[in-house]
């Protein structure tokens, strides 16, 4: 699951870029993305300013140079801290592109690990750079030097000793089911209770996990999961915004809208006409 969906941007190569870009005093940089792991690799250049990451259940600090690591169906969150700049480019990629399949297998069952953060390595924040200003500025040839650049970066982490073996892998298939069954059934009513059972969980463990993992409460999360998802109906249909609350989930209109209000600090209509 992404909550800025990499995949609708890929094209010719299962490689895309992102970035946010925040002003002090243009907005508020109050920011928290939603916990959530996805299939492809990601990193993360801290360009400008401080955010902290919440990554497996530690938190980490992030400054200027810190180039952040999330491996394959790592759980993650990012929160950029208020009154400062802010600047990072990330990019999110397929393990596919590797030509060392050995190293991408192990990567994904993660039985190799690598560093969540490497901080001030000039040589590989150069890498990502060049391989994120290949991607914005699409130039001839630029899907073979976003490869090899990449590449490049793996053999560079290997060289410089950031692979590491893990030999005490962690599964991730608890947060797979999560997230499975949050995706499936966030359209109708479903409770902590209910994910809990389907789980195989007490409700009061699953609880109790549940927020120590992703940060807050089950009703919370798929409120503000609810919200995204409307938010990407808002941008690409023209479905009424009363039709995007119900088959997001909600059951009625006016909650929609204060919850909206309250994740965005404008109203959903508000925000289509920013956005389309």
């Amino acid at each position: 699951m992404l909550i800025e969906n990499f995949q609708n941007k890929f094209t010719q190569i299962p490689v895309a870029s992102f970035s946010r870009n925040y002003r002090k005093n243009s907005r508020a940089c109050n920011f928290e993305t939603l916990s959530h792991l996805h299939k492809e690799m990601e990193v993360l250049l801290m360009l400008e300013g401080e955010a902290q990451l919440h990554v497996d259940g530690v938190a980490i600090s992030l400054r200027k140079g810190s180039l952040v690591i999330i491996a394959p169906y790592t759980l993650h969150r990012y929160t950029l801290l208020a009154d400062c700049d802010f600047y990072h480019c990330c990019l999110c990629f397929d393990l596919d592109i590797l030509y060392d399949k050995q190293l991408k297998s192990s990567l994904e069952n993660r039985s190799v690990l690598l560093p969540y953060i490497i901080q001030d390595d000039v040589r590989c924040a150069g890498l990502i750079m060049q391989v994120f200003t290949t991607l914005e500025e699409k130039k001839p040839g630029w899907d073979l030097c976003a490869v090899g650049n990449l590449s490049l970066f793996f053999g560079v982490l290997k060289e410089k000793g950031y692979l590491q073996e893990n030999k005490h892998p962690v599964s991730q298939s608890l947060y797979h089911k999560i997230f499975d069954y949050i995706s499936q059934n966030y359209k109708k009513e479903i409770t902590s209770s209910e994910l809990a059972e389907a789980l195989g969980f007490h409700r009061s463990y699953f609880c109790r996990l549940f927020r120590k993992s992703f940060g807050e409460s089950f009703q919370n999360y798929l409120c503000a999961y609810r919200i995204q998802q409307s938010k990407q109906l808002l941008r690409q249909t023209e479905l009424s915004v009363s039709q995007i609350a119900s088959v997001s989930g909600f059951a009625s209109f006016s909650y929609y809208s204060k919850k909206f209000k309250e994740h965005n600090g404008i109203t959903p209509s508000q925000y289509r006409k920013r956005n389309t």
